[in-house]
């Protein structure tokens, strides 16, 4: 779906929906940070925009809030650059974050991004609510800092809740969870590992003597960032 805000007065599009990849998101709420390629790549722009001058220095003085409509003028700032005799003279020192392997498809990185934010997110032109960074507070942002907050998160809510609000089905199995270890204790879902000692259908084949085996560690799903 692409987003037209000709009729919508609102800073972003309130009650329309947004299909990314097949997948249909909830109206915009709130501010949101934008990191790793986000900001590497839109840096760029901001960097090497210079061409268009008046564009260029709008997207500064913003910076690090821009608006969809100020990095959508700097686009041509930087695509309409040459590669021969300017991006190529400059490709090893063209930006901190710009390796000079990747910097030929920045511009194309830019196009794509910008047009996700506005067309596919819903973003409105006229928003300020992304702040693109690099660092908060000296640390780096990026996505597994945001996964082990989630989790963290759900840990803590799930120790607050009251207690005797959870019925269990057969008091013969006992289930104790958190984000690092998993015990089932019912006999059901035992199973025989070749090795002859007996593992639970949440965990590996393991010795008595190893107690790290009795762990599960969780591996961080994939997500675009």
């Amino acid at each position: 779906e692409v987003y037209d805000h000709e009729d919508d007065d609102s800073v972003n599009a309130g009650e329309e929906s947004f299909v990314v990849g097949g997948v249909e998101h909830p109206p915009l709420q709130g501010k949101f940070f934008a990191m790793s390629l986000y900001f590497f790549t839109l840096d760029s722009l901001r960097e090497l925009s210079h061409p268009s001058k008046e564009a260029h220095e709008a997207l500064n003085l913003s910076w690090p809030t821009p608006s969809i409509d100020e990095l959508y003028n700097a686009l041509d700032g930087l695509c309409s650059r040459s590669w021969e005799g300017d991006l190529e003279e400059i490709q090893h020192e063209a930006h901190a974050f710009t390796r000079a392997e990747v910097l030929p498809y920045r511009c194309l990185e830019s196009v794509y991004m910008v047009t996700l934010l506005r067309d596919g997110f819903g973003f409105h032109p006229e928003s300020r609510d992304i702040t693109f960074t690099f660092l908060v507070d000296g640390s780096e942002v990026e996505w597994s800092l945001g996964m082990a907050l989630s989790l963290h998160a759900e840990e803590q809510q799930s120790l607050q809740q009251p207690k005797g609000l959870g019925i269990e089905s057969d008091p013969s199995s006992r289930v104790t969870a958190n984000s690092r270890d998993i015990n089932m204790t019912s006999d059901e879902n035992e199973e025989e590992c070749p090795s002859g000692d007996h593992r639970t259908s949440s965990s590996s084949c393991c010795n008595e003597d190893d107690d790290e085996s009795h762990h599960s560690s969780m591996a961080p799903p994939s997500v675009f960032s």
